[in-house]
């Protein structure tokens, strides 16, 4: 069984690219249950969101924010995400969680989640859990991820890692359990399927 261990002192993000500036691009929400709210204010199906919204969901609620046919994330009950554009790259869905459980999927765009536990980069399939001030898990399902702060570490497909509030990084193998629990978890919303525009490329 794969088991790594690291320790780091906590360090500082500061990443800039050379890029053809681009569009910030606004999801579509979807929702299910009587507890979603945009900016504090009760959502709806097919509300935009947009850099700087923040979706929360009360208790039996979920949410799915959608920026193109290639990129999503389901909210599950009790979170909250903070979306944000970033640049100079301006290719960065920055995501801001603090606490509940996200399921990600990154095609198009480059996403990077953020916390005052740990900054972690991903490309393709994961799902996290944010518990405050205790830890943070990463599930990467497809493609890779990338452990940013308090350590420099990346995972492969069908790895997981826990990052503590006192900065260690464990990585291990996803188990099957895992995997069934995530599915579950996930699985038993009726979120409203929707197309939303690819994101605007100049």
């Amino acid at each position: 069984m794969l088991s790594r261990v690291v320790w780091a002192a906590p360090l500082f993000l500061l990443v800039l690219a050379a890029c053809q500036p681009v569009t910030p691009p606004t999801a579509v929400l979807s929702v299910d249950g009587p507890d979603v709210r945009l900016n504090g204010v009760p959502a709806e199906t097919g509300d935009p969101v947009g850099p700087g919204d923040r979706v929360s969901t009360g208790a039996h609620s979920a949410a799915r924010i959608g920026w193109s046919l290639d990129d999503s994330m389901i909210v599950d009950e009790r979170s909250d995400p903070l979306y944000h554009w970033t640049g100079p790259d301006g290719r960065t869905l920055a995501i801001n969680v603090g606490v509940g459980w996200f399921l990600i999927d990154a095609g198009t765009w480059h996403v990077r989640v953020d916390n005052e536990i740990a900054t972690v980069a991903i490309g393709s399939r994961a799902c996290f859990n944010v518990v405050p001030g205790r830890y943070l898990d990463v599930f990467l399902f497809e493609g890779t991820a990338t452990v940013v702060h308090p350590a420099a570490l990346t995972l492969a497909s069908g790895e997981k890692v826990r990052i503590s509030a006192e900065g260690t990084v464990t990585a291990d193998a996803i188990q099957a359990a895992d995997r069934a629990a995530v599915e579950a978890r996930f699985g038993r919303w009726n979120l409203p399927a929707i197309s939303p525009p690819r994101p605007n490329r100049q």
